[in-house]
């Protein structure tokens, strides 16, 4: 008997073999709280405003700590743009000053924002923090957002002096920008006479801002992530957003509208929307080619890879892209940023049908080319035929139970399902019979009373009973060990993996991006601190520090981490101390501190940093807890 071994994972959850594939995420956003008429909103009621200065080691330059592949990871530094407040008067650089210009923080191609940062300094949009900063991570303000628009449409003088806000004086830097903001519908303040000038700019509120600046045209996508409610201000300016490739969302399913965008992030969402799209037959002043290849299809793993080849511009290709959907309605779509594989005008996108909720069939890409010129030039359109050929795939049906799926089967064909665990080895092997459920698919619901052993465990699919046609394997903890409150905890981890992945920075960022809400219930009598708090950010989808950190420790731990859950206290706002919860990871023998909270309500990075790195919190008198 053929025995595949793969080293994982998860408690009773779906695993792929073969290519693995981290969703590119990005973070290069931010957005305006109320539709108009309605007022925007400011920070969550309860949520009291992020003290980003008093409990945080503010070094003199920072380095981010970016996650390959991940715009939005990084460590961010400083909090505001100092030109942005040193008055109406400064010289912002002209067309041939970018050809100089050199950033020392902004030095790496490669970085999502590289080219953004220099197209908006050439644009005189913005400037650096200093003569030779930056600063990408720093975090936006709305004043700064209304400004940049301001000086993106040409610094036009307002019509009326009428200034309906309070908290928005005459010698304020942004004073023309936000009267201007007003007049052109793009802002309606937090409130009634309150704009909130110095309050961080979320990513939905930027979104809408730009929405707005462009017209607030009509999307004809929508439903695509699972943390935008249809009856939200931003719904229509992030579907919008979507459509036109400005932003991607925060994963597949969240767009994270409550998290603060960074300067870097905001330059990108600019340059983006401002990417003129036009098709290769109507591009002027360059010639661009490129076209899709035939694409690589792996049935029985569910991966796809789409080539393109002959990738070129004359004046310059800056990015590769792909829209990818499935859906008539397109409402299942998302943007890649292809790879390049190392030949010229060549690049490349590896795919899993786990990335539109194990979806067979027909998948529809457009390939673009941003050139030099700042165009988006659609190059080539393909539908790829992704067919199930034997992919399996678990289920935690709860009550001991879980179901195997192998998709794919050939008609005319008996199914049985043979398993076993890793630790026994066949000496714990029991058969179960196929269910037949139409079109190729077949099941098995396994009892975990079956294993002898917990861990992880196997299970091969016969036809006919004759040679192995595909394996699955995963990790099973035994209904007689396991407490049914970690079981409850089981199934709703699955449900984060079906939905996210099982990427760890993946699920880092999904905790992060659970909104902020306090008070939280405290724990009842017969669960631990982590249990409790994970089942309410699980069932609640909000929550304050401990649901962040307790919700990535059981992610982490059922995936075979060694990850604790800690609480202790950090500096507050004037003075003293406040009570915290974060985690700890180890990794290789190193310890690092993975704080989804402090990322949550900074915009900092807080994945894998450690104790007094600069730019994070003060982490004091704590204790590895239940």
């Amino acid at each position: 008997m053929k025995k595949k071994t793969i080293s994982i994972l998860l408690g009773v959850v779906m695993l792929l073999s073969g290519i693995s594939v981290s969703y590119a995420v990005d973070m290069a956003g931010a957005a305006d709280i109320a539709a108009l008429p309605q007022q925007e909103q400011g920070t969550e009621p309860g949520n009291p405003p992020v003290d980003i200065s008093g409990g945080i080691v503010i070094p003199s330059s920072v380095t981010g700590q970016q996650e390959a592949g991940d715009p939005g990871s990084a460590d961010t530094g400083g909090t505001a743009e100092n030109s942005d407040n040193s008055g109406e008067g400064e010289d912002l650089p002209g067309e041939d000053s970018h050809r100089n210009l050199s950033f020392d923080d902004v030095q790496n191609p490669s970085e999502y924002f590289y080219n953004p940062v220099y197209w908006a300094v050439k644009k005189g949009i913005t400037q650096g923090t200093s003569d030779t900063e930056f600063s990408p991570n720093a975090i936006c303000t709305r004043a700064q957002i209304v400004t940049f628009l301001w000086r993106k449409a040409g610094k036009p003088e307002p019509e009326t002096a009428s200034n309906p806000f309070k908290d928005v004086a005459e010698t304020d830097y942004f004073y023309k920008a936000v009267l201007w903001a007003v007049e052109a519908k793009i802002t309606s303040g937090t409130a009634e006479d309150r704009l909130g000038p110095d309050d961080q700019c979320t990513r939905a509120q930027c979104v809408t801002f730009l929405w707005r600046n462009y017209g607030s045209p009509a999307p004809e996508i929508g439903g695509v992530f699972n943390d935008v409610d249809s009856s939200a201000y931003y719904c229509q300016a992030v579907n919008w957003a979507l459509e036109k490739g400005v932003t991607n969302g925060m994963s597949s399913v969240q767009f994270s509208p409550d998290t603060s965008c960074t300067r870097g992030q905001t330059v990108t969402l600019f340059y983006r929307a401002s990417l003129e799209n036009v098709d290769r037959q109507n591009v002027e002043g360059d010639v661009v080619t490129g076209a899709f290849i035939d694409s690589e299809v792996n049935g029985k793993n569910g991966t796809f890879t789409l080539r393109a080849e002959n990738v070129s511009a004359e004046s310059g290709i800056q990015s590769v892209r792909t829209a990818v959907w499935t859906k008539a309605d397109r409402s299942d779509l998302h943007w890649y940023d292809m790879q390049g594989t190392g030949r010229s005008g060549s690049y490349q996108l590896p795919l899993s049908v786990r990335d539109y909720n194990t979806t067979f069939g027909v998948y529809h890409a457009k390939l673009y080319a941003v050139t030099a010129l700042e165009q988006q030039v659609e190059l080539d359109q393909k539908d790829t035929d992704v067919k199930a050929e034997g992919y399996m795939f678990t289920e935690n049906l709860g009550n001991r139970q879980i179901r195997v799926t192998v998709m794919g089967v050939p008609d005319g064909n008996e199914v049985s399902f043979a398993s076993w665990s890793d630790e026994k080895y066949l000496d714990d092997l029991f058969w179960t019979s196929g269910q037949n459920e139409g079109n190729g698919t077949w099941t098995a619901v396994l009892d975990t009373v079956n294993f002898a052993s917990a861990g992880v465990c196997n299970t091969d699919v016969y036809l006919n009973g004759n040679a192995v046609y595909n394996t699955t394997t995963y990790s099973v903890q035994l209904w007689e060990t396991m407490p049914p409150i970690e079981w409850e905890i089981y199934g709703y981890t699955q449900q984060v993996y079906n939905q996210v992945g099982t990427d760890l920075y993946a699920l880092f960022r999904y905790c992060a991006g659970i909104p902020y809400y306090r008070p939280t219930p405290t724990p009842e009598s017969g669960y631990t601190n982590s249990q409790w708090y994970a089942l309410y950010g699980f069932k609640n989808h909000k929550g304050h520090c401990y649901v962040h950190a307790a919700t990535f420790y059981w992610l982490a731990k059922n995936l075979g981490y060694e990850v604790y859950y800690v609480q202790g206290y950090v500096p507050r706002r004037g003075g003293g101390v406040t009570t915290h919860g974060w985690t700890e990871l180890i990794l290789n023998g190193t310890k690092y501190v993975v704080d989804p909270n402090f990322t949550n309500e900074t915009g900092r990075n807080g994945y894998k940093i450690t104790y007094g790195a600069s730019g994070t919190w003060r982490y004091q008198n704590y204790q590895r807890m239940p």
